[in-house]
């Protein structure tokens, strides 16, 4: 079933890029560099897997903003610009940007070794395991590193902003930031307020997220946000129709490929 989920997301994704792209060159370059947000002078990522890479991919390339990533584990952060190096070099074999943006987009993209030297930075996007308590640790220890105007964003599909934000003392400048996988290809973003999230730090994620080519939607802090809500009843319909031996999985994969996401989304 994850094959089925990543299938209706990725389709729905192909769809929003023929929306905002021509010929395959994005559209997004010149006019988000233009809006770039004010408000964040760096950025900073916590979690060097696909997800946090990606999102530092385009904060660096598309919003064009310096970006620190941290990862407790070193190796993860090898493999991670490994991964980001890769993407960079198909996209300058693609001739989605040149060689020497590329080489700016790196140049803009550092690591650090230890979460206090984040402390300069404006705006986190959290992008670790889905885990509850390790997200409210890290807010807990994020908090007491940044300055008192930094924004903390989690990247979670479905746990409570507001549960993660009463790590923090800064509960008002704690939101949502669910992007989709993969990071650097899928437009959606969707943003999510806790119960205490002001209209300032939700208004600077909005552009922040547009400044990284993202179309936003927002949310209410419930458990599943949007996409997650809607895709569940097409997987929970999936399973039935292959325990009642109505399809094979290989049919039901090729129902949601060519007919219903392209119906929804067409």
């Amino acid at each position: 079933m994850t094959r089925l989920f990543n299938t209706m997301l990725s389709q729905i994704g192909c769809h929003m890029n023929k929306c905002y792209t021509a010929n395959g060159v994005g559209l997004f370059k010149s006019y988000f560099h233009s809006s770039a947000v004010t408000q964040i002078k760096q950025l900073g990522v916590v979690g060097a897997g696909q997800m946090g890479i990606g999102i530092a991919l385009v904060g660096a390339k598309v919003a064009q903003l310096p970006v620190k990533i941290f990862d407790s584990n070193p190796e993860q952060i090898k493999k991670g610009l490994k991964f980001m190096d890769e993407l960079i070099v198909k996209d300058v074999s693609k001739d989605r940007i040149t060689e020497e943006e590329g080489n700016s987009t790196k140049k803009r993209i550092t690591t650090v070794k230890d979460i206090s030297e984040l402390s300069d930075v404006d705006f986190v996007i959290e992008a670790v395991s889905e885990n509850v308590d390790l997200k409210r640790k890290l807010f807990e220890n994020l908090d007491k590193v940044l300055n008192k105007n930094s924004i903390l964003a989690t990247n979670t599909s479905s746990i409570s902003i507001t549960k993660i934000a009463a790590a923090t003392k800064r509960s008002e400048k704690v939101i949502g930031m669910h992007f989709m996988n993969p990071v650097p290809v899928m437009k959606l973003v969707e943003i999510i307020s806790g119960l205490t999230t002001s209209d300032e730090t939700l208004n600077i994620t909005k552009k922040l997220a547009t400044s990284m080519g993202k179309i936003c939607t927002q949310s209410q802090d419930v458990p599943g946000f949007i996409a997650n809500r809607l895709l569940m009843p097409y997987i929970n319909e999936s399973i039935i129709v292959l325990e009642q031996g109505i399809a094979t999985r290989e049919d039901i994969d090729t129902t949601m490929k060519l007919d219903i996401v392209k119906i929804q989304y067409n």
